[in-house]
């Protein structure tokens, strides 16, 4: 366990340098969020069977999260941090075995916040005068993917 906080203590280190970071790189924009995707799951050209996954480098040294189709926001003006994740049907318990709660990602990734990836809107639209969103999007140099 103590590893673990170890680890959390580092990832919340890195998200305070990226806002750091942020704000000198643009003085312009003290306010605003920061709303970065993590890794999605991909099936294996036709099947339903899926690739094994490993999360973004970018997300996974923001936010420390191993598991895929999270969305995670940082506030640039207070540094707080929010996951969102999805909302899985209790069912599916058959196929993952144990379905992480949102107390789980509060507590393993040391974030402020943790809602469910259905109340990303509505999240949105409650800070509407917080500043403008900041997505990260390119072009990989090496895949060429977007």
């Amino acid at each position: 366990m103590k590893k673990l906080n170890l680890i959390a203590l580092n990832i919340t280190k890195n998200r305070h340098k990226l806002v750091k970071r942020f704000k000198q790189a643009y003085p312009e924009h003290q306010t605003g969020t920061i709303f970065l995707n993590g890794g999605t799951t991909t099936c294996r050209y036709s099947s339903d069977t899926e690739n094994v996954f490993r999360q973004d480098s970018f997300f996974h040294w923001a936010f420390g999260v191993r598991d895929a189709d999270i969305y995670g926001a940082i506030d640039i003006a207070t540094g707080e941090s929010t996951l969102f994740i999805p909302k899985f049907p209790d069912a599916y318990v058959i196929w993952f075995g144990e379905i992480r709660t949102q107390e789980h990602y509060l507590k393993d990734y040391s974030v402020d916040h943790v809602f469910f990836e259905d109340d990303i809107a509505a999240w949105f639209l409650e800070r509407k005068d917080l500043g403008p969103v900041f997505r990260l999007k390119g072009v990989n140099s090496d895949s060429k993917s977007t």
